[in-house]
């Protein structure tokens, strides 16, 4: 077989009349990262205040996180980007990419929920005491106290989440 290379570069790049154009190979990565950095942002976003939700004292947010997480998480992600695709994204008016970018962040974000809850949660008992002995409100204790001892521990799993939403990304 004669392999012909040649023909390889011009999904990279290409001159033409001394301009350069990027190739369908440099455009996919482009758009893969646009999607990637979007769906990053919105997911950590829903992720925390869902976490947030799960691990509140109020009813309501207890059942709306749980309702979320369990109905985002038993569900494929290409049954949940069909529907919205074709049910929500017309209804709403919102274009294809946007539908791919929220569809794939509201399925991470689930995950994110529970990473970020169990990385709050494994902030010692005693901090959250400490803070309380000496009369921050609960906002300064998730933002002084709690929030810099989790992020550590979050981050080695959020990393594994956001390899998968690149992957994710695919769909």
């Amino acid at each position: 077989y004669n392999w012909q290379w040649y023909r390889v570069p011009k999904y990279f790049w290409r001159y033409v009349d001394g301009e350069l154009i990027w190739g369908e190979f440099v455009n996919g990565v482009l758009v893969t990262l646009e999607i990637a950095a979007w769906a990053v942002l919105i997911s950590v976003g829903v992720g925390l205040v869902t976490a947030l939700f799960k691990m509140s004292n109020s009813l309501a947010g207890r059942v709306l996180a749980v309702v979320y997480l369990e109905g985002i998480r038993n569900t494929p992600l290409l049954v949940q980007i069909y529907l919205m695709y074709f049910v929500i994204s017309p209804i709403i008016g919102i274009d294809r990419l946007w539908t791919g970018i929220i569809a794939l962040a509201l399925y991470e974000g689930s995950f994110a929920a529970e990473i970020i809850r169990a990385g709050i949660q494994s902030v010692e008992r005693g901090q959250w005491e400490a803070s309380a002995s000496i009369g921050l409100t609960q906002r300064d204790t998730y933002r002084y106290v709690v929030l810099p001892q989790a992020i550590p521990i979050m981050l080695p799993p959020l990393t594994g989440l956001f390899v998968n939403l690149i992957k994710h990304s695919s769909i």
